[in-house]
């Protein structure tokens, strides 16, 4: 039987922590579990938003215009409607798109990509290690906090 599973290992509590039945963020994003999901859902969040930082750098848009389209992609980040392809009928999401697909995007940014990526892996996972040894409980959310907050860029 073969196990499939992401492995985060966390040196400093000696512990690692599997989440099964994915080996790859693709797998992951897919998940049954929207909070798996969420994982996945953050290193394409990290990664847009790099491709922002890279078009206002090459001067293809404006301060103004990022913060304005990052507001409206991070309500849908929030409400976990995240598309990983661009927006055809969305100027900026397609140059979003286009400047992630480009070959030296992956060859200047995977140090940075890399660095979030283990974050990302290592507050879930050390979440994880907590809940497991009883460091945190679940509790029910109360109703007023049902809903999404939308948050600040």
């Amino acid at each position: 039987m073969i196990v499939i599973a992401i492995l985060v290992h966390l040196p400093e509590e000696k512990k690692s922590v599997a989440i099964p039945s994915c080996n790859n963020l693709a797998e992951l994003s897919s998940h049954e579990s929207g909070s798996l999901n969420k994982l996945a859902y953050s290193h394409i969040f990290f990664q847009k938003i790099i491709g922002y930082m890279e078009l206002i750098r090459r001067g293809e848009i404006s301060h103004n215009q990022a913060e304005d389209h990052l507001m409206g992609f991070a309500k849908l980040y929030n409400a976990n409607i995240l598309d990983f392809d661009a927006d055809e009928d969305d100027e900026i999401s397609m140059k979003v798109h286009q400047v992630m697909a480009e070959d030296d995007f992956g060859e200047n940014y995977s140090v940075f990509l890399q660095a979030i990526s283990g974050e990302i892996f290592r507050i879930f996972a050390s979440g994880a290690l907590s809940y497991e040894e009883g460091d945190t409980e679940l509790a029910s959310i109360p109703k007023h906090m049902n809903q999404h907050v939308p948050t600040q860029a």
